[in-house]
């Protein structure tokens, strides 16, 4: 099953377990597919493993953004 993305996809990456990891390994998968481009904001201490499930789609990495960042990165995408 797939669910409908769109063109783009903000993902809040800033708090991640186990089950939050294997949703992005899936958001990735989909994304890929699909072409939708993923906007992911995360910390400095889970850019590591945001990065890790985040590998095939085409993705921006915001590390502790501020709003104005977000929508440059919105307008980029």
């Amino acid at each position: 099953y797939d669910a409908y993305l769109g063109d783009i996809c903000v993902v809040d990456c800033r708090a991640l377990d186990g089950a939050g990891l294997a949703a992005l390994v899936a958001l990735d998968a989909q994304a890929a597919r699909s072409g939708t481009e993923v906007v992911a904001l995360t910390n400095a201490a889970l850019l590591e493993d945001a990065f890790g499930c985040l590998e095939t789609a085409r993705v921006q990495f915001l590390v502790d953004p501020r709003p104005g960042e977000r929508l440059v990165a919105l307008g980029i995408a």
